[in-house]
């Protein structure tokens, strides 16, 4: 039983740390164009089962530790959602959250997919609310309601300073 549990342990170790949880992403159903690879893997509340391989992945996985999709249970868990984001609320529906429309999507490959895009999006210049070159407490204004708690969370998960910028995140 112990080795069996070690042997799972080592694997899930291994798929991990080379990335074979993804890095690069598919395309969802109404978002930009990104190359057509896609996230895979057993996702869930834990970390270490999340999509990994660039930067912008590393940008997801503090954007959802700011929002707690690393708590069982909690509304970004629940809802599949990793961002707390709304921009799917029209394709897939979802729930007001305090004044918000999160999103429920379908799984959570989907939900980090859409996520990966809609920060895929603003390094490429091509989102319609957001800047790469905006300093993180103006982006996080935009983004969550308790913006300051988000900030001092996701600067302090990528190890910047809040007034640097996405952009200065990806290019050190």
């Amino acid at each position: 039983m112990i080795a069996a549990l070690l042997v799972i342990v080592v694997a899930l170790f291994l798929l991990y740390s080379n990335g074979s949880f993804g890095g690069t992403i598919s395309c969802c159903s109404g978002c930009c164009d990104c190359g057509g690879s896609v996230v895979s893997g057993n996702i869930t509340s834990n970390p270490l089962t999340w999509p990994s391989g660039d930067r912008i992945w590393l940008v997801c996985h503090a954007i959802a530790m700011a929002e707690g999709a690393n708590i069982a249970g909690s509304v970004p868990d629940n809802a599949n959602n990793p961002g707390d984001i709304s921009d799917g609320f029209n394709t897939y529906g979802g729930t007001n959250v305090d004044g918000s429309n999160v999103t429920q999507f379908p799984d959570k490959n989907t939900g980090w997919q859409w996520l990966y895009n809609k920060i895929s999006a603003i390094v490429n210049g091509t989102s319609h609310s957001y800047s790469a070159t905006e300093s993180w407490n103006s982006f996080g204004q935009k983004w969550a309601g308790d913006w300051k708690t988000w900030v001092t969370n996701v600067t302090g998960t990528l190890g910047v300073s809040p007034t640097s910028s996405l952009q200065d995140y990806l290019n050190s």
